[in-house]
């Protein structure tokens, strides 16, 4: 299905007296929902609009009850759901960050109207992490006025607005659009054009240890023989990787959290999406959304040839990537490697 974009700004509503409840993991689960916890009028009826909620119906964390007599804070807070960590015990989800915890931020970038800004998050989390807080305080968000919710809680007035996207969603709002732009602008200013070069960029995963990819080596040499820049983002500042998404018109890499950070590129950048798991639909459309939001033009190479599971490793087709580029004239000349090195590579790696 299409994803459809909207200009319009999402609902918001405003809640007094409203409590917001610690999330709790669910121990039988039979539905997609995975966490109670959210907030709840001071009927203590759970509100919808605080979910988390995955492609346009399944929520994640919702519901539960009003268990304990909350705390009160004489407070005026900004809802901004749930709040992912990287590098956390329970996930390492860059990319969750980016979407879904980011997802509610387009009304805090009035940061001034509240005193806080509050998120569900795992049981046990205190703080955002590190790049977490950078983001945050790139928004107006200094991390002593950001609060993850442990205890029961009640508020005199908490703002929830909806989110702007959904993972695996078929519907989103162009306001997303001016959260990623804010945080851009912030760490590179919006006198940028300077930055833009001739060279297109690969973003690599032969450097990341885990969900690792298979036949990208051979192919960045040959990338790079012909001027294209090589960047590996993990080895790289999240303010470099920014700066990164905005140095040129031309973008390639294998599906995966390297290649969020083009949320932050400049409307109309060429971007490339090489396959390594077709299967998974919810992840064509939240780049679909994300490009639609941004204004990438974005399209993807069907390189994949084995997984050997939804999270790896993954197998790719370097010399089909290859053909593709110089096809569609961002290579001057072609290459053909022998596959057999790289698979049989993925084959002793899939057998540990």
């Amino acid at each position: 299905m299409p994803v459809q974009i909207f200009n319009d700004p999402p609902a918001l509503e405003v809640f007094y007296d409203a409590i917001i409840m610690p999330t709790c993991r669910l121990q039988n689960r039979s539905t997609p929902l995975e966490m109670y916890g959210g907030v709840f009028d001071k009927n203590k009826n759970f509100i919808d609009s605080s979910a988390l909620v995955r492609g346009d119906i399944h929520q994640i964390m919702a519901s539960g009850e009003v268990s304990k007599r909350p705390k009160h804070l004489d407070e005026n807070v900004l809802y901004g759901g749930f709040l992912y960590r990287k590098h956390h015990e329970h996930t390492g989800c860059y990319g969750h960050f980016l979407v879904e915890s980011l997802a509610r931020m387009w009304a805090g970038l009035s940061h001034f109207l509240f005193d806080r800004l509050v998120f569900n998050s795992h049981p046990g989390v205190k703080e955002a992490c590190e790049i977490g807080n950078f983001f945050f305080e790139k928004l107006g968000w200094p991390k002593e006025k950001i609060l993850i919710v442990n205890e029961p809680l009640r508020f005199s007035r908490i703002t929830i607005p909806a989110a702007a996207i959904t993972i695996g969603g078929t519907k989103a709002s162009k306001v997303q659009s001016f959260v990623y732009n804010a945080i851009a602008e912030k760490i590179i200013g919006k006198k940028d054009i300077e930055l833009l070069g001739d060279a297109p960029v690969y973003i690599s995963r032969t450097k990341f240890s885990e969900r690792p990819v298979f036949g990208e080596i051979n192919l960045e040499d040959h990338l790079k023989d012909s001027g294209w820049e090589i960047f590996h983002p993990e080895i790289e500042s999240i303010e470099n990787q920014i700066r990164t998404a905005r140095k040129s018109r031309v973008y390639a890499g294998v599906i995966g959290s390297g290649m969020h950070n083009l949320i932050f590129s400049r409307p109309g950048t060429r971007v490339f999406y090489i396959e390594r798991n077709p299967n998974q639909r919810t992840t064509y459309n939240t780049l679909a959304a994300l490009d639609a939001i941004v204004g990438l033009d974005g399209s993807y190479i069907p390189a994949n040839l084995e997984a050997a599971s939804p999270i790896g490793p993954f197998l790719i087709d370097q010399n089909f990537i290859i053909d593709e580029f110089y096809k569609r004239g961002y290579l001057n000349n072609k290459a053909v490697f022998d596959l057999s090195l790289a698979r049989n590579e993925y084959i002793e790696f899939s057998r540990k």
